[in-house]
């Protein structure tokens, strides 16, 4: 299931602008609108798993962590960046470097698999 955030007025901002702002400024993340996104099996002794979107056809090799960001919001809906790493880390997955989570969802918003989903802060 996809869960839709409405959104009051689009984020501008970079990945890096998010992450210097202020606690009060929480960004939370979702699965891009529009995308009906459906993971491939596993692929046996490869820890990359294919996603594609059903509507459109694009397909996407997603590496453990990013499989962990897109499963996760799929699950759970919008999620801010902390809450991913509380529901990573409660998957089973290994410790996950804060670095290494941001550069992820840029890669992944990048990609167009997930978007920004909260207002941006005036």
């Amino acid at each position: 299931h996809q869960q839709h955030v409405r959104r009051e007025r689009p984020c501008r901002q970079s990945v890096q602008e998010i992450a210097a702002a202020p606690a009060s400024q929480l960004v939370a993340w979702s699965v891009r609108d529009g995308r009906l996104l459906r993971f491939a099996p596993e692929w046996p002794e490869s820890s990359e798993r294919v996603t594609f979107d059903a509507c459109s056809g694009d397909y996407w090799v997603l590496d453990d962590l990013g499989y962990r960001v897109v499963r996760c919001l799929l699950d759970g809906g919008a999620m801010s960046t902390e809450h991913l790493d509380l529901a990573i880390a409660r998957s089973g997955a290994p410790a996950v470097e804060r670095g290494d989570l941001e550069l992820v969802l840029e890669r992944l918003s990048e990609a167009g698999l997930i978007q920004i989903a909260q207002a941006c802060a005036s």
